[in-house]
């Protein structure tokens, strides 16, 4: 991306977002969070729309857009990535839940996340190169398929079916962008990295090749 937004196809008219930072994302909520949008304005395609936030922005700028933002930005003061171990990678994150009736630029209308879900912002040489939104599973939320689903026609490429539940994976010469699951199988997460970036340790897991997921059987095939 370098300084230009991150866009995808517009379907029709986008919606918009409102974010809020917490700290207690690493314990998920048993509290559920529906987004809801009304009948008359709901989309044909729902469009992901967080194009505010541009790769290669420094933290601060970043924090701007936020309606409520990181309580310190300043590079120095952020919290480490333990995962990369070679780079130095700093983030901040906001919970999904607090993003209030805005938060449909994330997550499609009328679709329910466990309360803990959250979106990361990390910075490597002090700009913006991955956003990770990470939904958590519970009792109701084994995965999610249709928020997978949804992510996937947006960039017209196809679902792959795994044991876990249902991915995604589309590169161009910019960026990766796919979903896949944690190690653990405690949450779900939908990964946009720009490319020629730090890698962490366990990077495979995040770039990986598009060679290897078209290898599977896609579980419906691309819609225009």
């Amino acid at each position: 991306m370098g300084n230009t937004t991150f866009t995808f196809k517009e379907r029709k008219e986008k919606s918009s977002i409102k974010d809020h930072q917490t700290n207690d994302a690493n314990q998920p909520s048993v509290v559920e969070h529906t987004t809801k949008e009304e009948p008359s304005t709901l989309q044909i395609i729902w469009n992901p729309a967080f194009n505010e936030f541009k790769f290669g922005e420094n933290p601060q700028s970043v924090n701007s857009y936020l309606p409520k933002g990181f309580s310190s930005p300043i590079w120095e003061q952020l919290p480490r990535a333990d995962e990369y171990k070679q780079d130095v990678v700093k983030y901040f994150w906001l919970k999904l839940s607090e993003f209030g009736d805005q938060i449909t630029k994330f997550v499609p209308p009328n679709m329910s996340i466990n309360e803990s879900s959250y979106v990361c912002f990390l910075f490597f040489d002090q700009k913006l190169f991955r956003i990770s939104i990470r939904l958590f599973h519970d009792g109701r939320h084994h995965n999610y398929d249709e928020i997978i689903e949804a992510y996937a026609k947006a960039v017209n490429t196809p679902v792959i079916a795994t044991e876990n539940g249902k991915e995604f994976y589309y590169e161009d010469n910019r960026i990766s962008y796919f979903s896949h699951f944690s190690t653990d199988k405690s949450h779900s997460l939908i990964e946009i990295i720009r490319k020629d970036q730090t890698t962490s340790d366990d990077g495979h897991r995040y770039f990986r090749s598009a060679t290897d997921h078209q290898s599977r059987k896609p579980s419906v095939e691309p819609l225009i």
